[in-house]
């Protein structure tokens, strides 16, 4: 009798063990709380994560949801107006959207990725088709600095709207260097009021991912404060 006592407490022993491991690794693969540390990821649903925790923690809710590529999405890259879009297949099978993308993502993760061809995706058979920029645009550099027009569309580069603004007979002011919120999808893990930020060099930013971008272009760039930046007196 006390034997069969012992294995049925030794029995409910191993259960609640096996059922406290199985709380901890949910626990540890579903964190309740993550940093703001920036090291962005990009999900399989288009939306740019802050980091992994973030990441991971959105994920227990989406079963579905899978890792695409470490850095920000980039479909915007894709459709903002003045880029170009070219499509390659690196040598790990990644896809990009193009070359220009594919060094701005190799600057914020610090890996360089060899290219295996150009010319359409990894999964591309047949070389895709890509829009030409229109003729107004070929004496602008082909720079990636975005800015957000007062018509809510997405520039490539100040140039770029310049131009645009000349057609607009001037009518048309800077909102904020970075993409607009109509293209670039908020980054899960930072609160709405937290999106557009100030930067060292007096410019107001879309996202934190719109400043990793320019600190590419310019190393001593930091953010100064969330929010954007206040008018100079």
């Amino acid at each position: 009798m006390k034997n069969f006592i012992f294995v049925v407490i030794l029995l409910v022993s191993v259960v609640e063990i096996a059922e406290c491991g199985r709380y901890l690794q949910h626990r540890r693969r579903c964190p309740e709380k993550c940093s703001k540390r920036v090291a962005f990821v990009c999900g399989t649903d288009g939306r740019a994560f802050l980091n992994m925790c973030v990441f991971k923690r959105e994920q227990c809710k989406n079963s579905q949801l899978k890792l695409r590529n470490y850095g920000p999405c980039e479909e915007v890259y894709a459709i903002i107006e003045g880029s170009h879009f070219q499509p390659l297949c690196t040598a790990d099978n990644e896809n990009h959207s193009s070359k220009q993308f594919l060094d701005i993502h190799a600057c914020i993760t610090r890996k360089y990725k060899q290219v295996k061809w150009y010319g359409g995706y990894c999964d591309t058979k047949t070389p895709l088709r890509f829009p030409t920029k229109p003729k107004g645009l070929l004496d602008c550099p082909d720079v990636y600095d975005p800015v957000c027009g007062s018509d809510d569309e997405t520039y490539s580069n100040q140039c770029v709207f310049d131009k645009q603004n000349y057609i607009f007979a001037g009518k048309l002011s800077v909102k904020w260097h970075g993409y607009c919120r109509s293209v670039y999808s908020v980054v899960v893990g930072l609160e709405e009021e937290f999106q557009l930020v100030c930067a060292s060099d007096g410019n107001t930013y879309s996202s934190l991912v719109a400043v990793q971008i320019a600190k590419c272009q310019n190393y001593r760039l930091r953010v100064v404060s969330h929010g954007p930046c206040k008018e100079r007196e």
